[in-house]
């Protein structure tokens, strides 16, 4: 069988679009594998992406996809819940969840006759797992942060409503810093760019509970408040209890202490564990 990735433009500030892209790089080594590119905006797929948004090492996977896909498995994450609406109606959807569905709409979608695949046991226990983690190791620039009065605000994922007074919270924060900056995840243009600004801060205020930079910027000796974004509601759900409460992560490491190397190093499921996790999709879809 054959496997089509759907997935967002790439994006270096996304850890989830990254993990998709890198998945599909892991099952083309087993199968035929392609990406097509997912519009958010009107829930479908782009027949001619713009190349140049994609590292290279993807592009085969790209300017293949105008093949017939009516045969093709599709792969997409938890989000969006819809298909999108170029998609044969009879699609065999994968879902391979990087979250739980609910987690960012507060809906509790069914994947009914889709094959479910989970990111790791957080996720689900009893699903399969395909882990695959991408660690920064960037050239960090080596600046003294002692005397260094720098705040960085970063907004990920998080969604302004109209009730925004909460956010003169900052206020307390923001007069008591010499610099103040807004980063979010088209800005800065590139990772290392991104690191390097974490590196010279005194302190990084994040709005995305689920990003991985607060993680990055906890390794790299910053310490960290974690802000509830006020439109996610977990407490539904026991796993996610106070997840976005108010937190300070301040780590011992010593600063800088990611150095460099490759771009990323992916830490992923092996050959094997990924030919497994194929199996059981092939297996599930011939029995359908």
């Amino acid at each position: 069988m054959k496997f089509c990735f759907i997935i967002p433009y790439y994006n270096e500030q996304s850890n989830g679009i990254r993990v998709l892209y890198q998945a599909a790089l892991m099952f083309s080594r087993l199968r035929k594998c392609y990406i097509k590119i997912y519009d958010r905006k009107h829930n479908q797929v782009i027949e001619n992406p713009n190349l140049e948004l994609i590292p290279q090492e993807f592009h085969l996977m790209i300017s293949n996809n105008h093949i017939d896909t009516e045969n093709f498995i599709y792969i997409m994450s938890e989000t969006p819940a819809l298909v999108p609406v170029n998609l044969p109606s009879n699609s065999k959807l994968v879902r391979y969840l990087l979250a739980n569905p609910f987690f960012f709409n507060n809906t509790n979608v069914s994947f009914n006759g889709e094959y479910l695949l989970a990111y790791s046991d957080f996720i689900s226990n009893t699903l399969p797992q395909l882990f695959i983690e991408t660690i920064p190791e960037i050239k960090i620039k080596k600046k003294s942060i002692k005397c260094k009065r720098k705040l960085l605000i970063y907004f990920g994922k998080f969604r302004l409503n109209n009730d925004c007074n909460h956010l003169n919270y900052l206020n307390e924060f923001i007069q008591n810093y010499d610099d103040v900056e807004i980063l979010h995840r088209n800005y800065p243009s590139t990772h290392e760019l991104f690191i390097n600004k974490i590196s010279e801060a005194s302190l990084l205020i994040s709005y995305d509970g689920m990003t991985s930079v607060t993680h990055e910027a906890s390794l790299l000796g910053i310490p960290v408040i974690m802000v509830d974004e006020l439109n996610i509601n977990e407490s539904f759900h026991s796993k996610y209890k106070n997840i976005f409460s108010l937190t300070m992560l301040a780590r011992k490491n010593k600063p800088h202490e990611i150095l460099s190397g490759t771009p990323y190093k992916t830490s992923s499921a092996s050959s094997k564990h990924t030919r497994e996790c194929i199996d059981l999709i092939e297996l599930f879809f011939l029995n359908k």
